[in-house]
């Protein structure tokens, strides 16, 4: 594959990453209310994760002689301001589900460059037990799994 459909790939995983909506979360003003606080953590730790994983394309763009796309803008995040965690839940494990199926085919299409493919693949593992985890969490928070016992 050229390094220029590579980098296409690359900067489409690095627009993906960018519209997120868990990094999107924390520049908005959530609210964490009792129930949420559990939820507050895996939240915070996935947009943590997702500006190393930008990092992460950014830096392959360049390996590949590429130019990281600029960032894409998330204009629908406005009524998000002063929601809920726990509310939002289900759509930061669609979105999260959403971002699996994204690295899932960009796997599959750079499948010939392994220098590139180890890296998504890196990132696909850590969007899987993230996704793991958010799914536990809306378990717990619509009655469908007992919260862990604590002792």
């Amino acid at each position: 594959m050229d390094p220029e459909s590579v980098c296409a790939i690359l900067n489409e995983l690095l627009a993906a990453e960018q519209r997120a909506i868990a990094p999107r979360l924390f520049e908005s003003t959530v609210f964490v209310s009792r129930p949420s606080v559990a939820e507050y953590p895996v939240v915070l730790r996935i947009a943590k994760q997702a500006r190393r994983n930008c990092e992460w394309l950014t830096q392959k763009v360049v390996e590949h002689r590429g130019v990281p796309a600029p960032r894409s803008p998330v204009a629908n995040m406005a009524n998000w301001h002063f929601q809920e965690l726990h509310h939002v839940l289900p759509m930061v494990v669609a979105d999260q589900e959403a971002l699996v199926r994204t690295y899932k085919a960009a796997a599959q299409r750079l499948a010939s460059e392994p220098n590139a493919v180890e890296s998504v693949d890196r990132i696909l593992d850590i969007h899987l037990r993230e996704l793991d985890a958010l799914r536990q969490l809306l378990d717990i928070a619509t009655g469908r799994a007992a919260p862990a016992s604590t002792g």
